[in-house]
């Protein structure tokens, strides 16, 4: 069973509105069994992802410190979106899924 993944947003930025659209359409993110996965769904979607880390040139998942999502030249932390959107959360829904 599948775990429905649902951030309800009434956004007026349509930037915003379509990086929300991509990162939870057909429970994308709840199918999704590794980032590469998720990351590869948003290319499709016209959204870069990018993962930003507290120290330089680490490779660590513990030093994550911000996803970033792009669209039309805007560019939005994951936690703008939706307050429980973090690293740590997405990550567990991908690691449930693995």
């Amino acid at each position: 069973m599948v775990n429905e993944v649902k951030f309800d947003l009434k956004l007026l930025i349509d930037g915003k509105e379509h990086v929300v659209e991509a990162t939870t359409d057909v429970n994308t993110l709840a199918q999704a069994t590794s980032w590469k996965e998720f990351n590869s769904h948003l290319i499709e979607e016209g959204v870069n992802m990018e993962v930003v880390m507290r120290t330089k040139d680490s490779r660590d998942m513990k030093d994550v410190q911000v996803i970033r999502f792009t669209k039309d030249g805007l560019t939005f932390k994951a936690s703008q979106l939706k307050r429980g959107m973090t690293f740590a959360k997405m990550d567990a829904i991908i690691r449930r899924n693995a």
